[in-house]
């Protein structure tokens, strides 16, 4: 097993260093406070936006009832891939 080491052996330079280069930074960033960073640019970004995760698999130790076969198991995915709310267990999940 290796020997454990600290973040320092990784980080090169002295701690003086990085302070000095993060005011720099900050000193020279001209920042427009004028709009949100995330905002989207134009109405048409705004519909491109991701749709909220969905659970596509879930564990329960006292056993849930497969949606189709009836069957009591600890391991279940969702029967789409659509994300719908319908779980099977591993023989009735279409890989």
């Amino acid at each position: 097993m290796t020997e454990d080491r600290s973040l320092e052996d990784f980080v090169g330079g002295s701690d003086d260093e990085g302070d000095d280069a993060a005011e720099s930074a900050d000193a020279s960033e001209s920042v427009d406070e004028s709009e949100p960073a995330d905002a989207p640019d134009d109405e048409d970004d705004a519909g491109d936006a991701p749709g909220p995760a969905v659970a596509t698999y879930r564990w329960d130790p006292d056993g849930v009832e497969c949606a189709a076969c009836g069957e009591s198991v600890e391991r279940v995915w969702t029967a789409d891939a659509d994300g719908s709310e319908t779980f099977v267990c591993e023989s009735c999940k279409e890989w």
